[in-house]
C-alpha cells in the first residue's frame, strides 16, 4: 500500500527557508520605526523648549520695555507650555494688573501652581475679597494658602473673618483650633475661637446685602445677611447691658417673616434652625421651641448651640435633670460657652441650692464680662491686652489648658 501524504508536511516544507528572512526583514522595519519615532519624540522636545526660550526672552524684553500687552501675551503663551511654572503666570498676572484687567490678572494669580509663593496667594485673596466681591472665591484661595502654607497667619485671618461674615460658625471652630495646632496663631486667633458661635458684625448685614446684589439666590449670603440683622441687635444690646430699645419689637417681627421665608426655601439650613430656636428663648415661647426640637432628629456631634437650646426648654419646665444633662453635653462639646454654664448655674441655684451654683456662675460671669470687652471693641486687634489676659483665665478656668498657654504666650 502507498502512505497517503500529508499536506501539512509538504507546505512546511516548501515554506521554510523563506522565515528567516522575513522575521529579520520585520525586526528592521521596527527598529526603523523606533527609532523614526524617537527622532521625531526629540525633535519635538527640543522644538518645545526652543519655543519656550523664546518667549522666556520675549517676556523678559516686553517687562523691561514696559510692554504690557506683549508681556501678557508672551507670558500666557510661556505659561501654556510651561504650566507647572510660577514665573510665566506671575508675569502675565503684573501685565493685567499694569492694564487695569484686575479679573483677568485674578484669573492668572489662580492658575498659580503650588510652588507659588504665599505673597501671591494673598494678592489674589485680596483681589477676590475687596475689588472683585467674590467672597466665596477668597475663602476657596485663603483655603489653599493654609493648606500649602500651615503656618501662614493672614490667610487664616482672613479665612476665620470670612467664615464669620457668612456665618460659618463650626467652620471658623476648626480653622481657630487648627491655627493653633500648626502655629499660624496670633490674639485674634483666640477671640474668633471663643466668639464663633454668637458673633456678628456691625456691617455684616450691609456687606452681605451688597454680595446678595451681585449674587441674589445665595443661600448663603441670604442666611448670612438675616442672621447679621437679627443677632446683632441682641449683641449690641449686651454689650451696653441693656435692654433691646422698645423699636425692636417692630424690627423683629419683620424679621420673624424673613425668617419663616428663608426657612420654607432653605428647610436643611442649619444656621436658619438655630436663628428660629434663638426666636423663641429671645420670645420665651416654650411651646414653639418644644415644636422645633422635634424636628431635629439627630443632634450633630459638634452642635453645643442645640444642647443649649435642649436645656433652656428642660429648664423651663423645670426638669432639671434633663436640663442639667443637656446643659453639661453642651459645655462637653464647647467648655467655654458662657451662655450654657450662665443658664446652668440658673437651673442648680434653683434645684440644689445658691451655694452648689457659686463657682458656675463666677465663671459665667467672666466669660459675660470677656464677651462685652470684644463685642465693645472696634476689632480684634483694638481689644486692650488686659481683655485678652481675662480671656486667658477664663480658658483656663474651663479646663482648656492649652488655649490659655498659647494665649498668653501670644500675650507676652
Amino acid at each position: 500500500m502507498k502512505r497517503p501524504t500529508t499536506p501539512q508536511a509538504s507546505l512546511s516544507g516548501q515554506s521554510g527557508p523563506a522565515s528567516p528572512r522575513i522575521f529579520r526583514r520585520l525586526v528592521g522595519m521596527g527598529l526603523g520605526l523606533i527609532l523614526l519615532l524617537g527622532g521625531g519624540l526629540v525633535a519635538y522636545r527640543w522644538s518645545i523648549a526652543s519655543k519656550i526660550a523664546e518667549l522666556r526672552r520675549a517676556s523678559d524684553q516686553a517687562r523691561r520695555a514696559a510692554d504690557w500687552p506683549e508681556l501678557e501675551r508672551a507670558a500666557r503663551a510661556w505659561a501654556i507650555l510651561q504650566p507647572q511654572e510660577v514665573k510665566p503666570w506671575s508675569l502675565a498676572a503684573s501685565a493685567a494688573r499694569a492694564m487695569g484687567d484686575l479679573p483677568q490678572c485674578a484669573e492668572y494669580l489662580r492658575q498659580l501652581p503650588d510652588a507659588a509663593p504665599i505673597e501671591a496667594l494673598h494678592e489674589l485673596s485680596l483681589l477676590q475679597m475687596e475689588t472683585l466681591v467674590q467672597p466665596l472665591a477668597a475663602r476657596q484661595t485663603c483655603q489653599r494658602a493654609v493648606r500649602l502654607y500651615p503656618q501662614d497667619n493672614e490667610s487664616s485671618l482672613r479665612l476665620l473673618f470670612i467664615h464669620m461674615m457668612l456665618c460659618e460658625r463650626q467652620a471658623a471652630t476648626d480653622e481657630a483650633i487648627r491655627a493653633i495646632h500648626d502655629g499660624a496663631d496670633s490674639r485674634a486667633t483666640y477671640a474668633y475661637l471663643f466668639t464663633a458661635n454668637w458673633l456678628t458684625f456691625s456691617n455684616g448685614d450691609e456687606l452681605n446685602q451688597f454680595w446678595l446684589e451681585k449674587d441674589p439666590d445665595n443661600e448663603t449670603f441670604q442666611v448670612a445677611q438675616l442672621a447679621h440683622a437679627m443677632l446683632h441687635r441682641d449683641s449690641a444690646s449686651m454689650a451696653a447691658s441693656e435692654a433691646p430699645a422698645e423699636v425692636s419689637g417692630v424690627i423683629a417681627i419683620d424679621d420673624t417673616l424673613r425668617l419663616d421665608a428663608l426657612r420654607r426655601r432653605y428647610p436643611q439650613n442649619t444656621e436658619l434652625r438655630r436663628l428660629a430656636m434663638s426666636n423663641c428663648v429671645q420670645a420665651g415661647s416654650i411651646e414653639s421651641l418644644g415644636e422645633l426640637l422635634k424636628s431635629e432628629s439627630d443632634v450633630p456631634a459638634n452642635d453645643s448651640r442645640l444642647w443649649r437650646f435642649k436645656g433652656w426648654y428642660a429648664a423651663a419646665q423645670e426638669q432639671w435633670e434633663v436640663a442639667t444633662d443637656a446643659y453639661a453635653r453642651a459645655l462637653a462639646i464647647c467648655p467655654f460657652d458662657y451662655s450654657s454654664q450662665n443658664e446652668l448655674a440658673g437651673v442648680v441655684r434653683r434645684s440644689q441650692g445658691v451655694e452648689a451654683a457659686k463657682a458656675l456662675q463666677s465663671k459665667a460671669n467672666l466669660g459675660i464680662e470677656v464677651s462685652q470687652a470684644f463685642l465693645q471693641a472696634a476689632n480684634f486687634e483694638a481689644v486692650p491686652q488686659g481683655d485678652y489676659e481675662k480671656l486667658a483665665d477664663y480658658f483656663q478656668q474651663c479646663g482648656e489648658i492649652e488655649y490659655s498657654n498659647e494665649l498668653r504666650t501670644q500675650i507676652r
